[in-house]
């Protein structure tokens, strides 16, 4: 993953790049890291919350399946997770048979 933007400026050059979504089929790990990463950040500066940010996640990651969630690196997984918990999307709690992967998909 790129380093993170630091300035509006940077960031909104990140939105637009990714602005129609993204295809799982034929992106890199990083590319979807860039991905979540702006997905939170739009998120946060939104204050999207509950069933507003559930929808919205949805709606965002429509036509991801479980080996999608599965390709992304464990810390960004874990940040979307982590992310979605603190701003009310109750899912179901990882465990070794129950993946942070399949939480993410069984929000759809």
């Amino acid at each position: 993953m790129d380093t993170q933007p630091t300035t509006t400026m940077e960031w909104y050059k990140k939105i637009l790049k990714y602005n129609n979504g993204i295809t799982t089929v034929i992106v890199s790990k990083d590319e979807l890291g860039d991905y979540i990463a702006i997905k939170v950040y739009i998120h946060t500066q939104e204050n999207f919350t509950d069933y507003i940010l559930w929808t919205v996640f949805k709606e965002e990651f429509e036509g991801f399946i479980t080996e999608d969630f599965r390709h992304m690196q464990i810390d960004i997984k874990a940040k979307l997770h982590t992310h979605l918990l603190k701003r009310g999307v109750y899912m179901g709690k990882h465990n070794s048979r129950y993946s942070i992967s399949e939480a993410l998909f069984n929000l759809f």
